[in-house]
């Protein structure tokens, strides 16, 4: 399978360093400079892989990442000079697949350009997800949440934490695991940052369909496609 990667930044030492790292018999990169030459490339074709750098020209990063992540489940990775963790949270939160802070190392480059494109490829192959008791509908290819035919809009984590739950029916998950599942990294005590977005995602699908998610006190959370009446 020929593997396509497009990455979008006016960057040369950044483009040159994704073509010398990637290019081969197997991968095709293909540099876009500017958002408008971006947005023409996507709307050609479909890539494996979206490196975006968030200082590209014409157009705010963060506004062409939720543009892109609208259009297409391609996974992002983002390069961004800021090293603060609130940046990068906000730009996860955004629609990106994972964000370093450049420069890197061409190894953590590497690698987490790998894992976002494997990720993809194994999502493309799921089917959605419909509990029909609820009028749930998630498709995991396209990344999308519907309600009785009606489109909720979810963040990355929130899509995720979701999915999670409703893909894996009657399981116990807890933070911790949620959290590695979902984050990919080592969890840490303080719950706060999976509490938020568990709060974000009741808001957003409602009492009905938040309903069947339970909170398994001490423990975590777990989806039940049939409530019991009291």
């Amino acid at each position: 399978m020929i593997r396509s990667i497009l990455v979008i930044s006016k960057d040369d030492n950044i483009n040159r360093m994704i073509i010398d790292n990637f290019m081969s018999s197997f991968t095709s990169v293909f540099v876009a400079q500017t958002a408008a030459q971006a947005m023409e490339l996507i709307m050609k074709q479909a890539y494996t892989l979206i490196i975006l750098d968030f200082f590209v020209q014409d157009m705010e990063g963060g506004t062409l990442l939720q543009i892109i992540r609208q259009l297409k489940n391609t996974p992002i990775m983002v390069f961004t000079h800021k090293t603060e963790l609130e940046s990068r949270i906000k730009i996860l939160d955004l629609g990106a697949s994972d964000c370093l802070v450049w420069p890197c190392n061409i190894g953590e480059l590497v690698v987490g350009a790998e894992a976002c494109m494997k990720r993809g490829l194994e999502c493309a192959d799921l089917k959605p997800v419909m509990i029909e008791s609820i009028g749930l509908m998630i498709d995991s290819s396209r990344r999308t949440v519907e309600i009785n035919k009606r489109e909720i809009v979810l963040t990355r984590r929130e899509f995720d934490i979701l999915f999670l739950l409703v893909s894996n029916p009657g399981t116990v998950f807890s933070k911790e695991k949620i959290y590695t599942s979902i984050w990919e990294k080592r969890f840490v005590k303080d719950d706060s940052n999976i509490m938020s977005h568990i709060g974000r995602l009741r808001k957003k699908l409602g009492w009905e369909v938040w309903k069947h998610i339970e909170t398994v006190w001490g423990v975590g959370y777990r989806f039940v496609e049939k409530k019991h009446k009291i």
